[in-house]
């Protein structure tokens, strides 16, 4: 791909690209138990007392076993997701102090361009027949 990213964004990017994958392969393990549970009588899963509803130990079973796996992937996932937060959330801090460092910095590049603005001119001198000899360069500027 692109460039790489180097630094505290290097290292904040890989921590969240591990996040992003482990997070997004335990999404798909959602999904598909997700999917098991479609298969599953619902009226088992909405029975109230009283009501009449009737099934196999086996369906009571089976859908018992779809419901604790499905419980345990979303519980995996929120944690994932959480790791993946936590990351985000110092980028979050790191690009503020970015952002505002950078806006200071604009700020000061501003008045150092207003204060150019006092600054009279003067004719350059003359490096020719400076100090009587060709060529020569004039002292630096003196301190005020």
């Amino acid at each position: 791909g692109g460039g790489k990213l180097t630094g505290e964004t290097g290292v904040l990017a890989g921590k969240l690209e591990e996040a992003l994958v482990r997070a997004s392969s335990i999404q798909k393990q959602c999904g598909s138990i997700a999917a098991q549970k479609k298969a599953i009588r619902q009226d088992i899963l909405t029975a109230a007392p009283g009501g009449g509803v009737t099934a196999t130990q086996l369906e009571v079973g089976e859908a018992r076993q779809v419901l604790e796996m499905e419980k345990g992937a979303l519980q995996d996932y929120h944690k994932e997701v959480t790791g993946v937060l936590g990351v985000l959330k110092d980028l979050l801090k790191h690009y503020m102090a970015e952002h505002s460092a950078t806006q200071a910095t604009v700020q000061a590049i501003d008045k150092a361009k207003e204060a150019m603005e006092n600054v009279g001119f003067r004719e350059p001198s003359n490096t020719l027949t400076f100090a009587g000899k060709v060529g020569a360069r004039p002292p630096p500027p003196t301190e005020s």
